[in-house]
């Protein structure tokens, strides 16, 4: 996408599922990446508890997705227009595929990187894990926020901002 439009270096902000694509850009591009914010990196596979059949079925016929945790997703899915939930079938069973989605530690970003997670997040201590393995990482607990209402958080917003405007000062 730089490419294409003619981007030379940017900052990179993902939160989940966006984040753990975000741990692989600013290491696959590091020299056009400077700095970027990683919100709620989750552990183990994204989207491994997502009924794949029955978002099939859902697809195809419109059959009704009876388990909650599907049903979840799809919530959220919706939540965003223009989200198709065909390519959120494609990302999960690519995911389940490579089975290499998991960031590794020994091969952390050397560039800043911000990871803010919510307090209430399950996924709280990898995330600061990570943290603690890039030579500049810095990490932010997000006070009483989970997983899903964190990237709401204004202490979220604030603090990636600020993080993100001492790269255009450095």
């Amino acid at each position: 996408m730089l490419d294409t439009y003619l981007v030379d270096e940017a900052f990179y902000v993902g939160y989940s599922l966006g984040a753990r694509v975000g741990w692989e850009v600013v290491q696959d591009i590091a020299p056009r990446i400077p700095r970027a914010v990683l919100g709620g990196v989750p552990d183990g596979i994204p989207l491994a508890r997502l009924d794949i059949g029955q978002v099939r079925a859902l697809i195809a016929d419109g059959t009704p997705v009876t388990d909650p945790v599907t049903q979840n997703y799809i919530r959220l899915a919706d939540r965003v227009s223009g989200n198709d939930l065909r390519s959120l079938l494609a990302i999960a069973e690519g995911m389940r595929a490579s089975r290499t989605v998991d960031p590794d530690p020994a091969h952390a970003p050397q560039q800043p990187v911000l990871f803010a997670t919510g307090e209430l997040d399950a996924v709280i201590e990898g995330s600061r894990a990570l943290a603690a393995a890039c030579p500049q990482g810095r990490f932010l607990e997000i006070p009483a926020r989970h997983h899903f209402n964190a990237p709401g958080s204004r202490v979220f917003r604030a603090e990636a901002i600020a993080f993100l405007r001492d790269g255009l000062t450095a």
